[in-house]
């Protein structure tokens, strides 16, 4: 499975399908801590890092490519299923094919790979 980018800090956060599903937040500010990004996984701390300026923007945290998102859309509308699951299915098929997100997107928007909705 490709790792994915911090949104803050530009870090690579290796993730595989037994992190799922990832969570992410923003910790305030504390005495003389900094706010703080936290990704978690099945429980686990993957990344922590502190969050530049105090503007209190929050980033898309998980950067992927433009053709992920759409694909993203795509398995969302087709399973019939929220966003965040959507890319959980799209992060499984990547880890069980041994392939990387951009190449499961490109599959799912050419329509060779499709997600039904469960019946």
């Amino acid at each position: 499975m490709d790792p994915i980018t911090c949104g803050y800090c530009g870090s690579r956060v290796g993730v595989t399908a037994s992190d799922l599903p990832l969570s992410f937040r923003q910790d305030p500010a504390a005495g003389p801590r900094k706010p703080q990004f936290v990704i978690v996984g099945s429980g686990l701390l993957l990344h922590q890092c502190v969050i530049p300026g105090d503007d209190g923007v929050m980033v898309d945290p998980l950067t992927y490519s433009k053709a992920v998102h759409q694909a993203q859309g795509m398995v969302a509308t087709q399973a019939g299923c929220s966003m965040s699951h959507a890319l959980a299915l799209m992060m499984n098929t990547a880890d069980t094919t041994d392939t990387s997100m951009d190449e499961v997107a490109e599959e799912i928007r050419a329509h060779r790979v499709t997600y039904d909705a469960p019946s």
